[in-house]
């Protein structure tokens, strides 16, 4: 093996001498007690070449092993001799491990000599693969296949690279007051316009990390549904409701509810008439549901909206006097009408039956008197 080798000690400025040993399997599984320690000693040399370590040379992580047998001094760098920056990130973070909890160590989510270009990670093929290993512990965050995201941002984009932490402490990157720079970093636009709105000021102006909707409250997290997919009306229209309780059984009461609950897709649901982001209450002159803009709202889809047309109560709540007293005594009226109705003509049908009954029995004593 010496003869093999005999430049071992000037081998580490290179790596074609570790290559004579560590790229034949054959010669590694003679050393070794397992063809799993043999196959985790094989390091192909294109494999290296290829990954974000090929220019460097094998002693600039794996130091003192210049010649065979390798002697009891020799050591291998860790990552942090290198990336100090991502290593304190890491250990700030849950992979880091702690009571109770395994760590994830840098090989497990880059690979040992495979390591893919951190450049190359924004972009292409490279994303999904990074993801698959995150999935690979975290199986049921799993993005389905037409996921929007799937291939544009990967798992560490919107939970951080290396400092990742639960999503319900409030240095997590999905904590509720850093979603919208986070999301921001790609939808720039809606995030200001959220960031500006009633729910991203309850939700900034808030200390509860529950209080107020965020990005992912709206949109979902995984998977995300796309606003341009058939689903998005719908499922919006959900998770609008599980906030504003009153607002969404008014609106099921009314034609646009309905529809959407037949399952209409080209119906008005909250966003068309709200607005998805840059929301204001109906109170403020900036709403686009406030009266001096109803008209130019309810125009986006009736094009012949008029004044009087935006009279139409688009959340009618027949219990409600003061907003609509004609819908209310309409209610009640008819309501008394069609109990009432119901009663009366039951009590007779009752009586009727009864009768019936009556006449039917004293019908039978008739006859039997007679056979006698």
């Amino acid at each position: 093996m010496a003869l093999l080798v005999p430049g071992a000690g000037s081998a580490q400025g290179g790596g074609l001498a570790c290559e004579r040993c560590h790229g034949e399997l054959e010669l590694l599984r003679q050393h070794v007690q397992t063809l799993e320690a043999a196959r985790a000693l094989l390091v192909r040399a294109d494999l290296v070449a290829g990954s974000a370590h090929g220019a460097m040379a094998c002693a600039a992580c794996h130091a003192g092993y210049g010649r065979f047998p390798h002697p009891e001094s020799a050591r291998s760098e860790t990552c942090a001799s290198c990336h100090a920056d991502a290593a304190a990130a890491w250990g700030r973070g849950a992979h880091a491990g702690g009571e109770g909890v395994e760590a994830v160590p840098c090989a497990t989510c880059h690979g040992i000599h495979d390591v893919v270009p951190a450049d190359s990670l924004v972009e292409g093929p490279a994303v999904r693969e990074m993801s698959a290993r995150c999935v690979e512990c975290h199986e049921t965050q799993r993005l389905p296949v037409e996921a929007p995201h799937q291939d544009h941002a990967g798992c560490y984009a919107c939970h951080a690279a290396h400092e990742v932490v639960p999503p319900e402490l409030p240095e997590s990157w999905m904590a509720a007051a850093n979603q919208a720079r986070v999301c921001g970093a790609c939808h720039d636009t809606v995030a200001a316009a959220w960031a500006g709105d009633v729910h991203g000021r309850a939700v900034q102006g808030s200390e509860e990390l529950e209080r107020g909707p965020t990005c992912s409250s709206c949109h979902g997290a995984h998977p995300v549904v796309g606003s341009g997919e058939d689903a998005f009306s719908a499922a919006a229209v959900e998770r609008c409701v599980a906030c504003h309780e009153k607002a969404g059984r008014t609106f099921f009461g009314s034609y646009h509810g309905k529809a959407t609950a037949l399952g209409s897709q080209v119906v008005a649901t909250c966003a068309h008439c709200h607005g998805a982001h840059g929301i204001e209450p109906a109170s403020s002159p900036e709403s686009r549901v406030a009266e001096a803009n109803l008209v130019e709202t309810c125009g986006e889809c009736h094009e012949h909206a008029r004044p009087a047309f935006v009279k139409y109560d688009a959340h009618p709540d027949p219990m409600d006097r003061a907003r609509n007293p004609v819908l209310f005594y309409s209610f009640w009226f008819m309501n008394t009408l069609l109990i009432g109705t119901l009663a009366v003509f039951g009590l007779h049908t009752l009586l009727w039956w009864i009768r019936i009954g009556i006449d039917r029995r004293r019908g039978g004593a008739q006859a039997g008197g007679e056979g006698e």
